[in-house]
C-alpha cells in the first residue's frame, strides 16, 4: 500500500519543520511549501491538502485549496489558522493554532478515511 501524499503549506519555517516531522513519523510522505508561489508547482499526486490560511504577500490558503482542488477535485483540504476570527475557507477540516499532535494526526487520518 502506498503512502498517503501530503502537500504542507505553511510560511513559518519552524511551523513547517515541525509538522513535516510530526507527519513523517505518522507514516505519510510529506512535500512542503511556504507560499502559494512554491505550492503550485507541488499540488499535481497530492492526496490531502494541509495548509496555513495566512501565506503573506503572495495568496492564502484559500488560494492554494483552490488550486488544489481544480487540479485534485477528489482530494482533501485541511485549512489551519491561528487568526482567532472565523476564517471563512473552502476546507474539509479546519485546526486552529497551536495544534497539537494527535489533533494533527486525527485530522489528516480522518480525511485519508474520507
Amino acid at each position: 500500500m502506498s503512502k498517503l501524499k501530503i502537500l504542507l503549506v505553511e510560511d513559518d519555517r519552524d511551523q513547517l519543520e515541525l509538522m513535516k516531522m510530526v507527519l513523517d513519523l505518522g507514516g505519510f510522505e510529506v512535500l512542503t511549501a511556504m507560499s502559494l508561489t512554491e505550492a503550485k508547482v507541488q499540488i499535481t499526486g497530492v492526496d490531502v491538502l494541509l495548509t496555513d490560511f495566512n501565506l503573506g504577500p503572495d495568496g492564502t490558503g484559500q488560494d492554494v485549496a483552490n488550486l488544489f482542488l481544480i487540479a485534485r477535485p477528489e482530494g482533501r483540504v485541511i485549512v489551519s489558522t491561528g487568526s482567532y476570527v472565523d476564517v471563512q475557507c473552502e476546507a474539509h477540516t479546519h485546526l486552529q493554532k497551536p495544534i497539537g499532535i494527535d489533533q494533527l494526526l486525527d485530522a489528516v487520518n480522518g480525511e485519508s478515511r474520507r
